[in-house]
C-alpha cells in the first residue's frame, strides 16, 4: 500500500463487544483517537447484503446516461432536501477547486412521504429492487452504527444508553456512489457523528494523526469505520475528524453511511471532556465562551456545513481551506 500498511489501521472486532462491552468502548474509542480511521469486523452484514445493494446500484450506474439524468432534477434534485436525490460531478470539497468525479445517489432516511427514501427508490423503475436492497442495506448499517455509539458513550464516561435519544427516529445519510476511471474525491472531513463505508476496490487513501498517508482497499468481512466533525465536538476534540479523499486508478464503487443525530439534539461536550478545552479548534467549531464551552443543535450545524459546500460550489474560485485551516493543527 502507497504511503503504508493497511495492517497498521486498527482492526476491532464487534463480537468482543458482547464479552466484554467496558473493554470494547476502551479499544474501539482509543482506536479513533489515535488513527482516526477504524476496520471493523464481526458485525453481522452477510456479504449476501452487501454485494446485492452494490449489484443494484451498478445496474443503475450502467444505466444511458439520459436515463440517469432523469433523476437528477425535480423531486430527485440535489437541493430539494427529499428522500432520494442524483448527481454527477457535482460536489467540491473544501480542500479544492476542482469538482469530484464521480455519481451519487444520496439516500435521506429521515424523509417521509409523499418523497420518502424508499418510495423515490422503488420509482426509479429501471431497476426495480434498487429500493429494497439498499435499504435492507441502510438497516443493518444503522443497526451497527448505534451499537458503535453506545460504546462511544462507554469510552466517554456514560451509559451505553445515553445516545439512544438522540437516534430514536431515522436521521442518516447513505450513498450509493460510482466512480469511474481516475475519478476522485478531493481530501475531506465527514460532518457526521460516525462514518460507516464498504469499498469495492482501491482508492481510498487516509491520513494517519502523524501525517502518514495509507490506502485503504476492500478486505472480506470488514467495514470501515470513522468519526465526523459531530463527533468531535461532543469529545471536544479528544476524536478528531479523519482526513481522506479518493484517488480511483480504476472503477469503483462505495456505500457509505453517515450517522446523523436528531435535528434538534444539542451538540456540546460531554462532562468527560469539559475540562482542558483544546487552545485552538477547526474552524467549523461555533464559537465558545470563556470556559471553551459552545453548544449548538445538529440541525444548525448540519445547515451551516451544507451552505458551506454549496456556496463554495456557487463559486468555484472560492479560496480554498487547507487540512491546517480545517483541522487547526
Amino acid at each position: 500500500m502507497a504511503g503504508g500498511q493497511i495492517n497498521t489501521i486498527p482492526l476491532v472486532d464487534l463480537r468482543d463487544k458482547a464479552k466484554d462491552p467496558e473493554a470494547f468502548a476502551k479499544a474501539f474509542g482509543a482506536a479513533l483517537k489515535g488513527f482516526g480511521f477504524v476496520r471493523l469486523v464481526g458485525h453481522g452484514i452477510s456479504d449476501e447484503i452487501i454485494s446485492e445493494a452494490d449489484e443494484a446500484g451498478r445496474r443503475f450506474w450502467a444505466l444511458p446516461t439520459a436515463t440517469k439524468d432523469k433523476y437528477a432534477s425535480g423531486a430527485y434534485g440535489p437541493d430539494t432536501g427529499n428522500g432520494v436525490c442524483y448527481v454527477r460531478n457535482g460536489e467540491y470539497a473544501l480542500s479544492s477547486t476542482k469538482v469530484d468525479v464521480k455519481e451519487e445517489l444520496g439516500i435521506n432516511g429521515a424523509s417521509k412521504a409523499p418523497h420518502s427514501a424508499i418510495e423515490m427508490l422503488n420509482a426509479i423503475t429501471e431497476v426495480p429492487d434498487l429500493g429494497a436492497k439498499t435499504m435492507r442495506l441502510y438497516e443493518k448499517f444503522e443497526d451497527i452504527a448505534k451499537s458503535l455509539m453506545g460504546s462511544i458513550a462507554v469510552y466517554s464516561g456514560e451509559s451505553e444508553r445515553y445516545f439512544d435519544d438522540w437516534f430514536k427516529e431515522r436521521t442518516a445519510y447513505m450513498r450509493q456512489l460510482n466512480y469511474p476511471e481516475k475519478g476522485n474525491a478531493e481530501g475531506h472531513l465527514d460532518f457526521s457523528m460516525l462514518t460507516l463505508l464498504h469499498v469495492s476496490d482501491d482508492g481510498l487513501k487516509v491520513r494517519s494523526r502523524k501525517g502518514q498517508e495509507f490506502a485503504i482497499g476492500p478486505a472480506k468481512g470488514e467495514l470501515i469505520i470513522n468519526g465526523g466533525m459531530q463527533l468531535d465536538l461532543i469529545t471536544n476534540l479528544d476524536i478528531r475528524s479523519s482526513w481522506h479523499w479518493v484517488e480511483a486508478d480504476r472503477p469503483r464503487t462505495s456505500l457509505p453511511f453517515f450517522l446523523h443525530p436528531m435535528e434538534h439534539v444539542v451538540l456540546q461536550p460531554l462532562p468527560k471532556f469539559r475540562a482542558n478545552p483544546p487552545a485552538n479548534v477547526p474552524s467549523y467549531f461555533p464559537p465558545r465562551d470563556e470556559n471553551g464551552l459552545y453548544a449548538i443543535t445538529t440541525g444548525d450545524f448540519n445547515a451551516m456545513r451544507r451552505k458551506e459546500i454549496y456556496d463554495k460550489q456557487q463559486d468555484k474560485a472560492k479560496a480554498r481551506q487547507s487540512l491546517q485551516d480545517q483541522l487547526a493543527i
